[in-house]
């Protein structure tokens, strides 16, 4: 769970898509998003400005496990990694070349997911 949700929060910070001549991060890119207004509604508006805590939610289902939380670990991951994965894959799809943090992101995340469901099963076994 740890060395998945490091690769998660490693590729947040990898440049997602090029916009004019700047690499921009996941960061970057939905500041953007949001200061431009192509955000729309309440609802994506609320995801782009929640982004910033993915961070937490990664290092705290790590330490979550570690302190033998498997509820807790397994919740974390399991939101950290369809947040930030299903983000990733919106990206990829997009009609935008994405870049190298995209598909970091998508690979930590399914990975992120298996632990997080493998945490879940060791709280369940306990």
């Amino acid at each position: 769970m740890s060395v998945s949700a490091a690769v998660v929060m490693v590729g947040t910070f990898l440049p997602w898509v090029r916009s004019g001549a700047r690499d921009r991060s996941s960061y970057l890119l939905l500041d953007l998003v949001d200061r431009l207004g192509f955000a729309g509604g309440s609802l994506p508006s609320a995801a782009i400005r929640v982004w910033p805590v993915v961070p937490l939610m990664l290092v705290g289902a790590p330490f979550a496990a570690w302190m033998q939380r498997h509820r807790l670990a397994s919740g974390l991951g399991v939101t950290a990694a369809l947040y930030a994965g299903g983000l990733a894959l919106v990206v990829r799809v997009a009609p935008v070349p994405s870049l190298a943090g995209v598909d970091v992101v998508v690979v930590g995340g399914v990975a992120l997911l298996c632990s997080s469901l493998v945490q879940l099963r060791a709280g369940a076994l306990r």
